[in-house]
């Protein structure tokens, strides 16, 4: 049975992600043309005002737990249960700073002002990501304008100073939301802890490998959580990867609405990864009935189009995350040493299957190489 499940994630998986429709922009970023106001379409990426409004009484609790983090490093007691409920928006740029441990260092905003001088080869596909990266939100609307530029400026600076994974399809959309919350030299800063102290560059390296572990965890979480709808999506056809790969690759940032996406970064920050899998489980989980009435091309639709609309409303959105943050996450660990046994297994199984056909290969060439001796032994 686990290797069943292998077999849907090393295969159908790999052939998924190295298809070129999907390791694409064209997938990990939605198309102008998709969106307009018919209610089968999606929404408009970037879509939703946030307000800065937060009551005086927020405010005094957040000035506390402020002043009590004196290093970045030493989170005070009540910021966890603080951060769950959402950062007032006013403050959200200081405080994903701090989360992600960004100091001001003058020598990193002098690299930063080097790496955007530097040429860098993926220019054109990032202009191409960036003109459908939140057309729906005023700062990125106009092609060269101050978003936008901005936009173009942190994602060259990224893809030159990580040459092992360049530049990720679909990084703008998590740059554009840091960039709404502060100047580009320290969204480069949080963006590069992201990458790197937080994992999500692991997702891209080594031919996805770290992304197909993780869908493999959140497949077996499923078994726990959800195992009645997991069954219904194989009946269907529907295999994890096709929702959860862009939802993991851009952290959630691409199709949902900005209030959604901030309150899932504001918990990302705090916690880590185990915030794909809560927040993966609680879109599961709350709108499970629904995705059960549903077949092979309406389950994707549901994904694409109307699960993000539902997180339009706000106060279905901290609902969600609200659930998100009481679902357990226990055995990450023991399903990624399964995950690993198992493709050793399968690695092995490919070894042999080679040195099978290598010499099935070796054995044509003998028989090849015997006719070609008796023929000419005939005409001796």
């Amino acid at each position: 049975d686990h290797r069943n499940r292998l077999n849907l994630t090393l295969n159908n998986l790999a052939s998924f992600i190295q298809s070129p429709s999907v390791n694409s922009i064209d997938t990990l970023t939605p198309k102008e043309e998709e969106y307009c106001s018919d209610g089968d379409e999606p929404i408009l990426s970037g879509t939703g005002e946030v307000s800065k409004d937060c009551t005086e009484l927020e405010l005094e609790y957040w000035a506390e737990v402020l002043a009590a983090w004196t290093t970045p490093a030493h989170r005070p007691r009540q910021l966890s249960a603080l951060v769950r409920k959402g950062i007032p928006e006013a403050l959200r740029g200081e405080v994903w700073q701090r989360l992600a441990q960004c100091g001001g260092d003058d020598n990193f905003m002098d690299m930063y002002r080097i790496l955007i001088t530097k040429e860098c080869s993926c220019e054109n596909v990032i202009k191409r990501d960036i003109n459908r990266t939140y057309p729906a939100h005023e700062f990125f609307k106009k092609a060269g304008g101050v978003g936008q530029d901005s936009l173009l400026r942190i994602s060259k600076a990224y893809a030159v100073y990580d040459t092992e994974v360049s530049y990720c399809q679909g990084l703008s959309f998590l740059a554009a939301a840091l960039l709404l919350h502060m100047p580009e030299e320290q969204a480069f800063c949080v963006l590069l802890k992201l990458m790197y102290n937080y994992g999500l560059r692991d997702l891209y390296k080594d031919g996805f490998e770290c992304l197909y572990l993780r869908l493999y965890q959140l497949n077996r979480l499923m078994e726990e959580q959800v195992p009645t709808l997991l069954q219904h999506f194989s009946d269907k056809g529907v295999e994890t990867h096709m929702f959860a790969s862009q939802w993991f690759l851009t952290l959630f940032t691409a199709r949902f609405p900005l209030y959604f996406v901030y309150l899932i970064l504001d918990v990302f920050l705090l916690q880590g990864t185990e915030t794909l899998f809560q927040v993966a489980l609680a879109l599961l989980i709350m709108y499970k009935k629904d995705l059960m009435q549903l077949d092979f091309e309406s389950i994707l639709k549901y994904f694409r189009v109307t699960l993000p609309k539902r997180c339009l409303n706000e106060d279905t959105a901290r609902q969600l995350m609200k659930m998100a943050c009481s679902i357990k996450i226990k055995r990450l660990k023991k399903y990624e040493q399964e995950f690993l046994e198992l493709k050793a297994h399968q690695d092995k199984d490919d070894q042999y299957d080679n040195e099978v056909e290598r010499l099935k290969n070796s054995l044509q060439r003998t028989e090849d190489e015997k006719k070609r001796l008796e023929e000419e032994l005939s005409k001796v």
